[in-house]
């Protein structure tokens, strides 16, 4: 996994409550990160690094993880938006946007990034819903889940997900995703 979703965790965990906060939770944790919680946008770490914070900042904060990884979710939507606009500004619609997901914009993180693996988003149009399915070597189904939900605010398009199927380990689900 690409370090740029480590990165923003920290800044998401310093901005909603402070530098401090983000040094304990490393603290808690440090010895379950192999990269020492050192991370570069650029480099490389196991996805489990994200999913060990993520843990420690519940704990932390004394929240369920949904609720910080939906919160988490809107700032990198913002912060996606903020490093990448020209991703943001091809479309007003949320359904065009989760198009442009995988034959566009993963395509060019591939082009900056040869060794980035961004999962495949496959999606399917209907009338008026859409099929979203989210595949990776990475078990972060929810995460893909409420990044879907976040892209919804973002346009301004608010989202009913029911996730029709998941695997044992969330390395893919597939959701029917309507406009609310």
């Amino acid at each position: 996994m690409k370090g740029t979703l480590l990165v923003e965790f920290l800044d998401f965990v310093e901005k909603r409550h402070s530098i401090a906060d983000v040094e304990t939770i490393i603290a808690a944790v440090e010895d379950q990160l192999p990269s020492g919680a050192v991370y570069t946008r650029v480099g490389n770490y196991p996805h489990g690094e994200l999913m060990t914070l993520l843990t420690a900042a519940c704990e932390h904060a004394q929240t369920e993880p949904t609720v910080l990884l939906r919160e988490f979710s809107d700032f990198l939507m913002d912060a996606f938006n903020r490093m990448h606009p020209e991703f943001f500004e091809e479309t007003e619609d949320v359904f065009e946007f989760l198009e442009l997901l995988d034959r566009h914009i993963h395509v060019e993180v591939k082009k900056l990034y040869d060794d980035a693996r961004p999962p495949t988003i496959t999606v399917e149009r209907g009338d008026s819903d859409m099929t979203v399915t989210y595949e990776s070597t990475r078990p972060m189904g929810i995460v893909a889940h409420c990044m879907l939900e976040s892209a919804g605010k973002h346009f301004g398009q608010p989202l009913s997900i029911e996730v029709l199927s998941a695997s044992d380990d969330d390395s893919r689900r597939v959701m029917r995703v309507e406009r609310v």
